[in-house]
């Protein structure tokens, strides 16, 4: 679960449901910009379904046991995450298998260059897949740098979807979340190898540049929940989720008027 708070309550926003904004983000990427473009369709179904994992998981609410806070997906128990991770893999690689490796690829960057011994364990699995997966394919020179590529494109994919749902919408630069006041990390060759930088013009507009997509103007739905935090309760929160329906949000990505 994606959590935003503010002075009254909280903002809920389903993992699965912010990877298939992901998608849509994907889907509409301009073609002369994807390397590879034979594989465009197992890349946008890895981007859309890379959180399916989470799906179980945000039907059950945790709490945190001191603050009463709910946990989002940063702060969820590890062992939980790790176990949802596997699950949507293993489904992905009953679909497509070239899907399921940029997925894995995906999961295992989060622990690089930690210890955690739960995050190394399933990092050496995982691992053990991706050597199986890639057995499956030739992968010469232009299929590397096009895996390379999908891959990153994943990731950037999911962090513009992160950045319409953990950022107050309409958020000053100085007050976005940290991860992305800087720009994105990610740095694709057909980009020229520069970060694309983001930012709010309004509750419902966000600039980029560069701008990737084939049309002027892409919008997404954000599908959300609204709680009070007098709502938030142990014993009750789940069944109350269940029973709210989602509002939605939504936010277009245009070009930089500079």
């Amino acid at each position: 679960m994606i959590i935003r708070e503010n002075s009254n309550g909280y903002y809920f926003m389903e993992q699965d449901r912010h990877a298939h904004i992901s998608g849509t983000l994907a889907g509409a990427w301009r073609r002369d910009l994807f390397l590879m473009q034979e594989q465009f369709n197992k890349v946008g179904l890895a981007i859309t379904q890379h959180d399916r994992g989470w799906a179980d998981l945000d039907e059950h609410i945790l709490l945190h046991y001191e603050t009463n806070k709910p946990l989002s997906f940063v702060d969820y128990p590890i062992k939980k995450k790790i176990d949802a991770y596997t699950q949507g893999v293993d489904e992905m690689e009953a679909i497509d298998e070239y899907s399921a490796l940029l997925m894995s690829l995906h999961y295992t960057s989060f622990f690089r260059g930690k210890i955690d011994r739960i995050g190394c364990e399933f990092t050496n699995k995982e691992e053990k897949r991706q050597r199986r997966l890639h057995s499956h394919f030739s992968f010469d020179d232009r299929e590397k740098q096009g895996l390379h590529f999908h891959f990153q494109l994943l990731q950037l994919c999911d962090n513009l979807s992160l950045y319409v749902c953990m950022n107050e919408w309409g958020v000053k630069k100085e007050q976005e979340v940290l991860w992305f006041q800087d720009g994105f990390p990610q740095q694709l060759v057909p980009l020229g190898n520069e970060k694309i930088q983001a930012q709010w013009q309004s509750e419902h507009e966000v600039f980029l540049n560069p701008f990737p997509f084939y049309k002027d103007e892409i919008t997404v739905s954000i599908p959300y929940k609204y709680f009070e935090k007098n709502e938030i309760k142990q014993a009750t929160i789940n069944t109350l989720y269940k029973k709210k329906p989602f509002q939605y949000h939504n936010v277009t990505f245009s070009k930089f008027d500079s």
